[in-house]
């Protein structure tokens, strides 16, 4: 990773450890309401790429009641798939900056069978008055991202329809 005055404003403000922990967090809560156990270790690696690819969260559902697989199926969303390996790969040590981040700060921890964990979930609003539209989208996409790989099931399921391995 590049040292903070080396990177451009864009990605050193897109890509901060404090708003990639935010959304990560966020995502965690909403997971963790239905599966209280915590999320895979790549849920993040997963859920960041759609949220922060602006394409993608756009043409997210309004509600979490449509299902991810056949949002991701339709022919609508195929922007989520298209380069979706290469965002992944490229957020990744962005991913890992975060959790660091929220690990050292204590917001976010390791269960002892390797899940993810907020140590303390709290409501999260569904948008904040003096953020961009662009920060409200993403908080919401998190938002979706949580609820809806709590309902998947087998997290790889949605790993799979997005063309990844783990």
């Amino acid at each position: 990773m590049k040292e903070w005055a080396d990177r451009p404003p864009e990605i050193a403000s897109l890509l901060n450890p404090a708003f990639c922990e935010f959304l990560i967090s966020t995502a965690l809560d909403a997971y963790t309401k239905s599966i209280n156990k915590g999320a895979p270790y790549a849920f993040p690696f997963v859920m960041l790429p759609l949220v922060l690819h602006k394409p993608t969260r756009q043409s997210f559902p309004r509600s979490s009641r449509t299902a991810f697989s056949s949002w991701i199926t339709s022919a609508n969303t195929a922007i989520a798939k298209v380069g979706f390996a290469e965002r992944a790969r490229n957020l990744a040590p962005y991913v890992k900056e975060a959790l660091i981040f929220s690990m050292q700060n204590g917001r976010i921890y390791v269960t002892e069978s390797g899940l993810l964990k907020t140590s303390t979930p709290t409501p999260t609003p569904k948008s904040y008055p003096n953020a961009t539209n662009d920060v409200n989208e993403c908080i919401r996409a998190a938002l979706m991202c949580g609820k809806w790989f709590s309902i998947i099931g087998d997290f790889k399921t949605a790993m799979a329809l997005l063309g990844v391995k783990p």
